[in-house]
């Protein structure tokens, strides 16, 4: 029989079809994360560029990803582009080797990034001389039995406690910041934050209108009272977060950018007194508004090897996209963060109700993952705060357990690094 055979994968295919020569055929793999595998479950070659799967792109601190809509997936999150799952068969067949041809690749569904959020889970800082981490420094005055019990009979003797992280979190007792003189609130319901950060962004405020009477200070979102997802966020979830505008001048036209439109003087003051009158992890503001901010405060006297440091590499403030209009402020809440992490441990073996975190993947929808964790819908939406069935590939979800927690993050112990502060000039 003759037999004309095309180069490359047909001509492949071809002569497997003609010679009875089984074949590897690969059938995509929807399980996220994970490298197509051929009909016998051998995984491909991850080093093939055509059988790679797709690299996550996660973009998120260092600006990193596209701004989307906040339009959110419908209720079933599905991949982009869906592959038929292939049946291992024996001996090939002309239609399985045309089904194989036809395979598109696996997508990954991208998750919509904010434009107001896009932040990278930064990790925390290490001692620098290798030394081990004191546990329970900030919280020795607590015995795990007295943790216990107040955890059991009195949670409001504890203060504000955060649980896990920001990215997959939640608040105990979480303290609210209300309009002042000196700062506005844009919504108190997404107001509550760790004692730490609420008093961090007091202390910011009063000490810009200190130097400046009359200025008012934007609060943005913090979080919800009981923490968790935020929308559009994909922090704010542990009471850590804070949102803040900045101080413009006067006149601001909506249709110029923003960079030309801050007040240098002011918004110099607000970002000054974050990092050397608080703990801050770290301060995430656009690019080109870091070099408004970098040429004031040069011009105004500040050391350039200080301002290089804060604004270096390995610096305090870091830049993101999508935030071109409002500083991103992540402080560390110490006890509030060693709370957390000791209750977590401590509570995770015993009964009784506590919340575990699951990230959506493709194919969830609420009533799946209510029926997996044996719970309701109902319980789903009020832990969330959901209004709508709606799911995003990638949310985390607060998920109210019975039995033991299996799934709820456990950070590292708490270290706040000393504080970057600017040298200090010898008087004559």
């Amino acid at each position: 029989m003759a037999l004309m055979i095309r180069p490359g994968l047909l001509g492949c295919l071809a002569l497997t079809i003609a010679l009875g020569i089984p074949g590897q055929v690969f059938a995509a793999d929807p399980r996220e994360g994970s490298s197509p595998r051929n009909i016998r479950g051998v995984p491909s070659d991850p080093s093939s560029p055509e059988l790679a799967p797709p690299s996550e792109s996660t973009d998120d601190s260092d600006a990193r990803s596209a701004q989307a809509s906040d339009a959110e997936a419908p209720l079933d999150a599905t991949t982009s582009e869906r592959a038929p799952k292939l049946s291992g068969t024996k001996g090939p067949t002309i239609g399985l080797a045309a089904r194989a041809l036809s395979i598109p690749r696996v997508m990954r569904v991208r998750v919509p990034e904010s434009p107001i959020d896009d932040e990278r889970p930064a990790s925390l800082p290490e001692t620098g001389d290798g030394a081990s981490v004191p546990e329970d420094q900030y919280t020795s005055d607590w015995t795990d039995e007295a943790l216990r019990e107040a955890y059991k009979d009195d949670r409001k003797s504890l203060g504000s406690v955060s649980f896990g992280t920001a990215e997959q979190g939640r608040l105990l007792n979480g303290s609210q910041i209300l309009p002042d003189p000196v700062w506005t609130v844009a919504d108190t319901s997404k107001a509550y934050g760790t004692q730490e950060a609420i008093e961090g962004m007091e202390r910011i405020a009063k000490e810009v209108a200190s130097q400046f009477p009359g200025a008012v200070l934007r609060v943005s979102h913090i979080g919800y009272a009981s923490g968790g997802w935020i929308r559009p966020h994909k922090s704010h979830q542990s009471g850590l977060d804070v949102d803040v505008g900045f101080y413009m001048r006067a006149g601001v036209n909506p249709k110029r950018p923003k960079d030309v439109q801050l007040d240098p003087a002011r918004n110099w003051a607000l970002l000054k007194a974050a990092v050397t009158l608080n703990d801050v992890q770290f301060v995430l503001v656009d690019r080109r508004i870091q070099r408004v901010l970098i040429e004031y405060a040069i011009s105004a006297g500040e050391s350039k090897e200080w301002v290089t440091e804060l604004f270096g590499p390995r610096g305090i403030v870091r830049h993101a996209r999508g935030h071109r209009d409002h500083f991103h402020i992540r402080f560390f809440a110490p006890r509030s963060q060693e709370l957390g992490r000791r209750l977590t441990i401590l509570t995770n073996a015993e009964p009784g109700e506590r919340v575990a975190s699951y990230r959506v993947r493709s194919g969830d929808n609420l009533g799946k993952i209510a029926a997996k964790f044996h719970t309701t819908v109902g319980r789903l939406k009020a832990l969330n705060h959901l209004t709508k069935s709606f799911l995003r590939v990638g949310t985390a979800l607060a998920i109210p357990t019975v039995g033991p927690c299996r799934n709820c993050a456990v950070p590292p112990p708490v270290v706040v690094p000393p504080r970057l502060l600017p040298p200090v000039t010898p008087k004559s």
